[in-house]
């Protein structure tokens, strides 16, 4: 189920502006972001951009729902695992987006079985630092005209 609303899009437009100003800093800078976490909030704001089920999202990066309701109620901080997954995904999020020069599409995408990645959802892999090696590579090959 995808959330919609004002808030719901402010969370989203919340996390892209967090995803895009970490993924210019330098490596030294995300590692410090990393190792510090994030707030709880940046992973709704994914999920809600994305337009995935929370539930789903929140599974990518290992947190259980009852952690993030905990979290979002105390303003506490992702830790510095869950953290670095999150960052993973909006690493992804942003190459699709540059890859189909279009945010709908590219959520889209992400959420559409794929045959060259074996008739799964690209979202579904990215759990895993595989998956995400091998979403990047199909996203990589439509950018430049390979073949997935």
């Amino acid at each position: 189920m995808a959330y919609t609303g004002p808030r719901q899009e402010k969370d989203a437009g919340e996390w892209v502006m967090f995803r895009d100003d970490f993924l210019k800093r330098t490596a030294g800078e995300q590692i410090v972001t990393i190792r510090n976490g994030v707030q709880i909030t940046n992973l709704v704001g994914f999920a809600n951009s994305v337009q995935a089920p929370r539930e789903s999202v929140y599974h990518l990066v290992g947190v259980s729902t009852s952690t993030v309701k905990r979290k979002l109620v105390k303003g506490e901080l992702l830790d510095a695992v869950a953290t670095e997954r999150l960052v993973r995904l909006g690493a992804i999020e942003k190459q699709a987006e540059d890859a189909f020069g279009n945010r709908d599409l590219a959520h889209h995408w992400l959420r559409t079985t794929n045959p060259g990645l074996g008739g799964v959802e690209p979202l579904s892999i990215l759990d895993t630092e595989v998956g995400c090696r091998e979403v990047s590579r199909v996203l990589n090959a439509i950018a430049y005209g390979g073949v997935a």
